[in-house]
């Protein structure tokens, strides 16, 4: 059963065709990553999802609904979570407070939403008090992704989670992604082949506003033309 379903959206922002009749399937329980160089149009389609960068043409279903014109805040309350690359985080607000603005009202409490982020994310209970802007790259990331589970999303938005951290970092980063991808469907961007791999159940790959190559995952572990041709990896 697929959660999400994107079918030839055609995106312009001012005099750009930036996405050019993409479409694409996401599973539900799953994670699929979306791949491709630089410009590709990666973020812009997570952004067309999100109704920030609404498409000209074409269709988007969640759950089976049509979300493509509409506005952002009503996208994200239907339960679709979003972890920016650059992260948006409040850096002059304490951590309790960033994850406090980011809850919507619904089944849970408070208590019951911090014991489940603090769980998955321990040092964030640490730093409760502190301010964000006083975090580290990777915490600052944690986070990013902490606001998101806040809320009972069913699919969370994920662009660029490794980008500029550490390799140590970075492997906190998706050992924490990898715990919550049980929790939730995921639609990663990563242009870590290494760190795809690691979490993605599926991938497709983009190239200049398309979708060129798409399926599961292990059958593109191991392709040296596709991982060669499209992503630059050497293999």
């Amino acid at each position: 059963m697929n959660l999400l379903e994107v079918n030839d959206i055609h995106v312009y922002i001012q005099s750009f065709y930036i996405l050019q009749g993409v479409s694409f399937e996401i599973p539900k329980g799953e994670t699929t990553i979306l791949m491709g160089r630089n410009g590709a149009g990666k973020t812009t389609t997570i952004r067309a999802i999100l109704g920030l960068n609404p498409p000209k043409s074409g269709s988007i279903l969640f759950n089976g609904q049509e979300i493509s014109q509409k506005p952002a805040y009503k996208i994200v309350q239907k339960g679709i979570g979003y972890v920016p690359d650059t992260r948006r985080i409040f850096r002059t607000l304490t951590v309790e407070k960033n994850l406090l603005l980011a809850m919507r009202k619904g089944n849970k409490s408070k208590e019951e939403r911090f014991k489940e982020i603090f769980e998955l994310f321990p040092d964030l209970k640490r730093f409760l008090r502190q301010k964000a802007g006083e975090l580290s790259g990777g915490q600052q990331q944690m986070l990013a992704v902490a606001r998101a589970l806040m809320n009972e999303n069913q699919l969370l938005l994920v662009d660029e989670p490794t980008e500029g951290l550490s390799p140590i970092l970075a492997k906190e980063v998706l050992k924490t992604l990898v715990r919550i991808k049980k929790l939730t469907t995921i639609l990663l961007v990563e242009q870590n082949f290494k760190a795809a791999t690691t979490i993605g159940d599926n991938y497709y790959i983009m190239e200049n506003g398309r979708i060129v190559h798409g399926g599961k995952m292990e059958n593109l572990i191991g392709n040296d033309e596709i991982i060669t041709r499209y992503l630059g990896v050497k293999v």
